[in-house]
This record gives structure tokens, sequence and C-alpha cells, in this order.
């Protein structure tokens, strides 16, 4: 399968798939590049259009690390400073330090925005981490608790 440099094979359309409201996040989400051209295309969406919570095709690319998705909106221009309902950026929203630097280094994203609370990229992922820790059930988000931790220690060394 070709990856287009991006180390993601690339995924095809289901037969006969059925898109609503939500498909073009999910497919952002999943990494589903085909999938999320084909309902930008259909259903004429942005690339910077957003759900009923200002959640953009970004920010879930960001959330769960999709950098084939993160890439490709780049090329569509796509606004990295949007901002959901609670004023959180893509980079709020970052699961990995590799996004996170990506987000940064190459999307040009500001790290010293603000969300609603005042809070930045790094303090939210300060607060995640304080969090997971204080849980009982550590061992069950241990694998988030260290990419959460990996963003805290990338952001604090810019």
């Amino acid at each position: 399968m070709a990856t287009f440099g991006l180390g993601q094979p690339i995924q095809t359309l289901p037969p006969n798939s059925e898109i609503d409201s939500s498909t073009p996040w999910m497919a952002a989400s999943e990494g589903n590049l085909p999938l999320l051209q084909h309902c930008i295309q259909t259903m004429g969406l942005n690339v910077n259009a957003a759900d009923e919570n200002g959640y953009t095709l970004l920010h879930a690319a960001s959330s769960y690390n999709q950098m084939g998705i993160m890439q490709f909106l780049l090329s569509q221009n796509v606004n990295v400073h949007a901002v959901d309902s609670d004023g959180d950026s893509a980079l709020h929203h970052a699961g990995t330090a590799q996004t996170t630097q990506f987000l940064i280094q190459v999307a040009r994203t500001n790290p010293s925005l603000q969300n609603a609370e005042g809070k930045t990229a790094l303090q939210v992922k300060m607060d995640e981490v304080n969090e997971m820790m204080q849980d009982e059930d550590i061992e069950d988000d241990d694998q988030d608790l260290e990419k959460a931790k990996e963003i805290v220690t990338y952001l604090s060394n810019l």
C-alpha cells in the first residue's frame, strides 16, 4: 500500500459508504483520507468546518495523532488557530508529542494561545498529567500518562 511518505497506508472508501454529518470528523480522527476527501467534495465542506461544539477536522486529527490528515488539512489552508467552544485549539487537543511538535514546527501553531480558562496547551497537559497521577486506576491510563508527560516535556522545552 502507498503511504505518501507519511508512514500510514492509504485507506479506500468502503463500498456504498453512507455519509452523515459526523462522517468527516470520524474520517479525520481515524486517518481515513479518501473518506475525508470524499466528504469534503460531496458535502461541499470547508476544511475549517466545525461541529456544534466548535470542534474542527484539525482538532479531530490532532486528538488522534493523524499526521497524514493534518498534513492534508495544512495543504488546504486550514486555520491552525481555530478554537472549539472551550477555546481549545488543536494544540490543546494534541494526543502525542509528535503531533504537538508537528503543530508547532510545521503548522506554526502559537503555543502561547490560551483557551477560555486562560490556559495554554502546556497548562492543559500539565493538568491532565496531575489528574491521571491522582487516579487510583493509573495502570489503566499508563500509556496516556506517558504520552501526556512527553507533551509536557516538549512544550516545557520550547
